[in-house]
This record gives C-alpha cells, sequence and structure tokens, in this order.
C-alpha cells in the first residue's frame, strides 16, 4: 500500500464530511433530519481519521484505533438508520424499534473495545477477528436493510415529485456507497483481505454526492448558501493555517488582524446570501399566491359571464311575455275611448286614458329592455341603407309635435338646404332620435328646444339643445351607463329606467357614429349630439 497517497486521500474525506457537518449545522437544528445528518458526516470522518491513525500510529495503539474504526462506521449505519426514518418526515413507528437499535450499538461498542471477543490482536496492518465478529457483521448489515426499507417506505408515502425525487437519490446514493464499503471493510477482513479498508469512507462519498445532486437539481439544501460558506471557510482555514505557521511577530499581528477582517466579512457576506435568498422564496410564494388567485378570479370572470348570459336570456324572455299582455290592454284601453264598447263616463275615460298612458310607458320600459338584451348576447341586427336624415328628424318631430304643444313648450329646427345621406338603420336612429327628443320634454319644464342638422367634415351631426333642467359636469360621464340617472331628473321625472341613453348610445356606435353630451351645468340646459359618417 502506497500509504503517500492513501493518507491525504483520507484527510480529503475528513475535510470534506467536516466541511458539510458544519454547513448542514449552519442550516439551523430546527428539522431533526438536518441534525442527524451533519451526526453521520462526522461519524464518516471520526471513521477516516481512525484509519489514519491506524495506519500511522505505533503497535502499541493501533488495537485502538481498530476499535475506534469499526465503531465509529456501526455508527454511521446507525445514524443512516434514524436519518431515514425522519427524512423528508418522520415515519410513524413503534418507539422500540428506535430505542433497541442504539441499546445494540452500545452493547457492541463496548464489546469491541473492552473484550476480544470481537477483534483480536493487530499484527501490522491486519487485525485477528474472533468468533463475535459475525453478530458485528449481521448488525451492520440489518442497520443498512433497515434504512433501505424506510427510505422506501418515504418514497412511497410522498407525493410531491420533487421530495420523491430527493428520497430516490439519497436511496442510491446510500446503497452504493453501504454495499462497497461492507465490501471492502465487512466482507474482505473476514477472508483476511486487509488491503481495501481504507476504501469504506472514500465510497462514502457517492452517498455525499447524491445528497448534492439533490441540492443541485431540488435544493434539499441551498447550493448558492454552501458554495459561499465553503469558500469563506476554506479562506478562513487558510488565514488560520498561516497564522499559527508565522514567527515574525509584526506580520504575526497584521495576518491576525486579516484573519479578523475576513471572518466578519465572511459572516456579513453569508448574511447577505441568507438575505437575498429569503427575499426569493418569498417572492415565489408571492408568485404563486397571485398565480392561485388570478385562477380564481378567470374562474370567478367565467361564471360571472355564464350568470351575466342567463341574466340576458332570462330578460329576454320575461319581457317577451310582458309585451303581450301590454299590448293587449293598450288595445283595449284604446277600444274603450274610440267608444266601440259604447259611451262612458268622463271619470271611466279619464281612468282609461291613464291606463292606456301607463301602459305606454310600460311598451317603452320593456322595448328598452329587450334592446338591452339583443345588444348583450350580439343579437341586435342593423339593416343599413342610404337616407337623408333631415328628412328623418322632420318627419320624426311632426310626430312628436302634439307632445311638445301639449307639454307648453317651443321648438326650432334649422337645417341648411341640401341633403344629408347617411348610412344607417333608419329604424334604429328614429328610435335613438325620438328618444333624444322625448328626454327634451320630460326634462324642460319651460322653455323650448332647438333642433339643428349640420355637416361637419365628412360626417352629419344631429343636435337637440333645451333649455331644461341641466347636468353637473361631474354627472355627464355617467349619463351613458346602465340604469343611471341625474338627482334632478329623479326629481323632474320619476318614470324612467335610465336604459334610454345606454341604449342610444350602443347602437349610435354600432353604426360607426358617436353621442356625447354638453351642458354648462345644472339649470342651464342640456345639448345632445349625434355624428354619423356622411354618404358621399
Amino acid at each position: 500500500m502506497n500509504l503517500e497517497v492513501i493518507i491525504p486521500v483520507l484527510y480529503g474525506v475528513v475535510i470534506i464530511n467536516i466541511i458539510l457537518s458544519a454547513i448542514i449545522f449552519s442550516r439551523g437544528l430546527k428539522k431533526l433530519y438536518n441534525v442527524i445528518f451533519a451526526l453521520m458526516s462526522l461519524s464518516v470522518a471520526l471513521w477516516s481519521f481512525a484509519i489514519i491513525g491506524f495506519y500511522t500510529e505505533g503497535l502499541s495503539d493501533s488495537f485502538n484505533w481498530v476499535a475506534l474504526s469499526h465503531s465509529s462506521a456501526l455508527f454511521s449505519a446507525l445514524v443512516l438508520l434514524y436519518f431515514s426514518i425522519t427524512f423528508p418526515s418522520k415515519i410513524i413507528i413503534n418507539k422500540w424499534f428506535q430505542i433497541i437499535p442504539a441499546l445494540l450499538f452500545l452493547v457492541m461498542v463496548y464489546l469491541i473495545f473492552y473484550t476480544k471477543w470481537v477483534l483480536g490482536d493487530v499484527e501490522g496492518v491486519r487485525y485477528v477477528i474472533n468468533h463475535g465478529y459475525i453478530f458485528y457483521q449481521v448488525l451492520l448489515i440489518i442497520y443498512f436493510i433497515e434504512s433501505y426499507f424506510a427510505l422506501y417506505l418515504q418514497y412511497c408515502k410522498t407525493t410531491e415529485i420533487n421530495t420523491r425525487q430527493q428520497v430516490r437519490y439519497i436511496f442510491i446514493g446510500a446503497v452504493c456507497a453501504s454495499s462497497f464499503a461492507m465490501m471492502t471493510n465487512l466482507i474482505f477482513p473476514s477472508i483476511n483481505i486487509f488491503e481495501y479498508t481504507w476504501l469504506g469512507p472514500i465510497f462514502t462519498l457517492s452517498l455525499v454526492a447524491s445528497i448534492f445532486i439533490a441540492i443541485l437539481k431540488y435544493h434539499l439544501f441551498n447550493i448558492k448558501i454552501i458554495v459561499t460558506e465553503l469558500i469563506c471557510l476554506l479562506l478562513i482555514v487558510g488565514l488560520a493555517v498561516e497564522l499559527f505557521a508565522e514567527s515574525n511577530p509584526g506580520f504575526l499581528v497584521i495576518k491576525a488582524l486579516i484573519l479578523i477582517l475576513t471572518t466578519i466579512l465572511s459572516y456579513l457576506l453569508i448574511r447577505g446570501v441568507y438575505h437575498e435568498i429569503e427575499l426569493r422564496k418569498k417572492n415565489e410564494a408571492l408568485a404563486k399566491d397571485l398565480e392561485f388567485a388570478n385562477r380564481g378570479l378567470e374562474s370567478i370572470n367565467t361564471r360571472l359571464e355564464e350568470l351575466d348570459q342567463m341574466k340576458s336570456e332570462f330578460l329576454s324572455l320575461a319581457t317577451h311575455q310582458i309585451r303581450a299582455p301590454l299590448t293587449a290592454v293598450k288595445g283595449y284601453a284604446s277600444l274603450i275611448l274610440e267608444g266601440d264598447y259604447g259611451e262612458v263616463s268622463d271619470g271611466v275615460r279619464n281612468a282609461v286614458k291613464i291606463i292606456g298612458q301607463s301602459c305606454e310607458n310600460l311598451v317603452v320600459i320593456v322595448n328598452e329592455f329587450l334592446d338591452i338584451s339583443r345588444i348583450e348576447q350580439g343579437r341586435m341586427k342593423y339593416t343599413l341603407k342610404d337616407f337623408d336624415m333631415k328628412v328623418v328628424v322632420a318627419q320624426i318631430l311632426e310626430e312628436l309635435k302634439p307632445n311638445i304643444e301639449h307639454a307648453g313648450l317651443s321648438y326650432e329646427f334649422h337645417a341648411d338646404e341640401g341633403e344629408y345621406i347617411v348610412n344607417a338603420d333608419q329604424g334604429k336612429l328614429r328610435q335613438v332620435v325620438g328618444n333624444l327628443i322625448d328626454n327634451a320634454i320630460k326634462y324642460t319644464p319651460t322653455g323650448g328646444m332647438s333642433v339643428n342638422i349640420r355637416k361637419e367634415g365628412n360626417a352629419v351631426h344631429f343636435s337637440i339643445k333645451d333649455t331644461g333642467i341641466g347636468i353637473s359636469a361631474e354627472d355627464i360621464p355617467k349619463l351613458f351607463n346602465k340604469f343611471t340617472r341625474t338627482k334632478d331628473g329623479n326629481k323632474q321625472n320619476v318614470i324612467g329606467t335610465g336604459l334610454g341613453l345606454y341604449v342610444a348610445k350602443q347602437m349610435i356606435e354600432a353604426q360607426g357614429g358617436k353621442i356625447w353630451i354638453e351642458s354648462e351645468g345644472v339649470g342651464k340646459g342640456t345639448t345632445f349630439i349625434v355624428e354619423l359618417p356622411q354618404k358621399i
């Protein structure tokens, strides 16, 4: 055996395991498996150090080093068992299953150190194996088999994908490390082959490698922190070695100050990395919460859309069913007023007039609801054709002239000579213009209205200006919303749904036009303007 190669390699194993143990301890002691794994790393380091002592110390101490190497190897197997039943979560098992392995370990350590029942005298790099060695072998194998079984149970009961991968990598590493180590340090010595016992601790690096795979790929511990701490630790150890090797007092003080400063900066650096990672974890958690909230909002929006669709369908059905009896009531009231059922008294005539007018108002409301239902369901149809807008407006004014005069209002109609051709749905336009003129009648207590048609650029403008109650600046943007009426409007005319202007806006914009309101304020009148593209 070439001890010049073996000893440095074993020292490397010692250093790697001590560093790994220190790093895991630095993660904190809140999780039991962190502590257990750190103890396992220390036991492997102790096992490696015992083999170094066996190869380098005198014969007088050789037996103690052999006993220590066997005891630390057995302790590594025991700790692996405890790690397997606690990572990633503790397996619920009988307490004796946890106590008995530890008791057997203590008994075996006693037999190894204080009797010759397991190990005998040491002869160079060989040692005598006595009858009790078979019990040592069986106990070690039992520890490993139980560890494999516990890791298998952990894998089966874990549903989270990343955690299952962690357990899988650790299981593979544990099987590889323990199998090779048992071969070189348990089976070979029993057949008098002692040249490879130093390989046992080296094989444990496969377990270390498996954990680092979990670190790199599945964040068992954070690799960024580990690398930072490892670099800082190596730097501090290097400076400490130089400090103890320095004999010049002046340089000793300087190196001591450098070591102190490096230690402080390393602490600040590691703390900064911790802080950065914690912030990243919080951001990831917030991102997940936000994603979950977005999914919830999408579900809510989908449900609201479904409810809105159901509402529109119900509204359409209900208004269709209401309109038929209203038409019948209105028709019969008209027949009574015309005398088809004989003469009636003035009191009955007045009552029937009120019934007829109420039916007319209800028909308007029902039609507005029907229009909204069609608009929201995308079923509103437009029949576009060319016509003279001035002619249509003049006809509507003539039809509504009795209503204007009955309200005691005056009106003017201004339009320059020539045609005002637009391409639109004449029926829908009549509905909008009639609604705007009717609004002017309802909300103008005294005075009158001015109706104008003019050309402006490539558009035809229709406007109706009244001397009515006016609108405040803050209410103007709201009036084209559904079910919106001004406070003053409610006082002036209690009958109304606040749907007329919404319907008008939807109809005009669907035909490529615009509609808006202008008012100088409450009590100063209102102007409604409709703009449609001019047909050239």
